[in-house]
């Protein structure tokens, strides 16, 4: 890691403990920015990490970058990070002017034939103009949109409170609509890796606070930690939050516009799949006490539940890993699992959050995406 990449992380560390409260993220689901906590990201360049330097960033990698949003999962900070860096990224990288304020994106995967101007649960939408991509005439190209002042239709939320909202983006103000050599495919997998890793600093988190409790909470005259039955389960939950952050860390280093799509679809789909096993140990080991609204449990096992369907559920990203196995056949099945996760080679793009892997970056199918109408 690089000592910019070492700031930020002391930085964001520091802020989450001092805002990501209780009460912050209780008002937050009640309806209330977070003007705090987000003001202090702002002046300390945390939601500009993936940005260039010439354009006020940090100008790290993705991979440099990916412990901050681990970060925001573990405190489970009610802010539009990963929404704002990925659509900042897309406009530095088509040459765009990046506002100063919060941006955010749609959450689910995006249809083949592209969106309309209803967008259904976007995250944070009443708050942050909208950036969207859009199919173009080429599978490398697409249509990059920047709206401002777009009409809520309808003011909802995702499980964990957090504000998921019907735009209409129709009666908006396009500032932005230019084309960027990215495919859909990259755009959804770099949301996915985002999301993934907000995932992993959850389960982690999950991982803690029950080893925490399980330390303090006596039965029988002795902590709950030292019974064999509750040690199994603390190890089990060590090992899911372990493949999660590995996967994660992965697919951050190896995603770049034209490679890296499998670590990607591997990453999201091992994130969702950590989250039965997490929640429930999580839960179990705490017993009538995790599921106190009082508790912070919820705040992270309502994450969870929440997130794993942002940017394409596990469903969706074992699809993609399956049709490239088939794809790849019998003689070719080993060579693309140990294709997996291989050392970054250099980029040779000025400007790239992603990291070039091995393996090229197949077409995601269209069968299993979600629509937007």
């Amino acid at each position: 890691m690089t000592d910019i990449s070492n700031l930020l992380l002391d930085a964001a560390e520091r802020i989450f403990a001092d805002l990501a409260s209780t009460d912050s993220i209780n008002a937050c689901e009640q309806g209330q920015w977070p003007e705090a906590l987000w003001t202090a990201l702002e002046e300390n360049g945390l939601t500009r990490a993936l940005l260039p330097e010439e354009q006020d960033g940090s100008g790290l990698t993705l991979h440099e970058a990916i412990g901050v949003l681990r970060l925001a999962g573990y405190y489970a900070a009610p802010v539009p990070l990963a929404e704002t860096w990925l659509a900042g990224h897309a406009l530095a990288t088509a040459g765009c002017e990046i506002p100063r304020s919060g941006l955010t994106v749609p959450s689910l995967a995006l249809d083949g034939g592209g969106l309309g101007d209803h967008l259904h649960g976007v995250p944070w939408g009443r708050h942050l103009p909208v950036v969207r991509l859009i199919t173009g005439p080429t599978r490398d190209q697409s249509r990059l949109q920047l709206v401002r002042h777009a009409t809520v239709a309808r003011e909802g939320s995702n499980m964990a409170g957090e504000p998921r909202d019907d735009i209409d983006l129709s009666a908006g103000e396009t500032v932005e609509d230019t084309v960027i050599a990215w495919s859909v495919d990259y755009w959804l997998a770099l949301a996915a890796v985002m999301r993934g890793a907000q995932m992993a600093g959850a389960v982690r988190r999950c991982l803690d606070l029950a080893c925490s409790y399980a330390g303090e909470r006596k039965q029988f005259g002795r902590p709950l930690a030292k019974f064999q039955a509750i040690q199994q389960q603390l190890a089990l939950l060590a090992g899911e939050a372990a493949a999660v952050e590995t996967a994660v860390e992965t697919a951050a280093a190896t995603l770049s516009p034209d490679a890296g799509l499998l670590d990607a679809a591997v990453a999201k789909a091992r994130a969702g799949q950590a989250v039965d096993s997490a929640t429930n140990i999580a839960h179990q080991v705490h017993g009538a006490m995790g599921f106190t609204y009082e508790h912070r449990l919820h705040h992270y096992s309502r994450r969870l539940w929440s997130w794993r369907d942002d940017f394409g559920p596990e469903t969706y990203w074992n699809r993609i890993i399956a049709e490239q196995a088939l794809q790849a056949g019998g003689d070719g099945l080993w060579p693309m699992l140990t294709a997996l996760g291989r050392p970054a080679l250099p980029r040779d793009r000025p400007y790239s959050p992603g990291r070039r892997a091995a393996c090229s970056m197949p077409a995601l199918s269209t069968r299993c995406r979600s629509k937007q109408s």
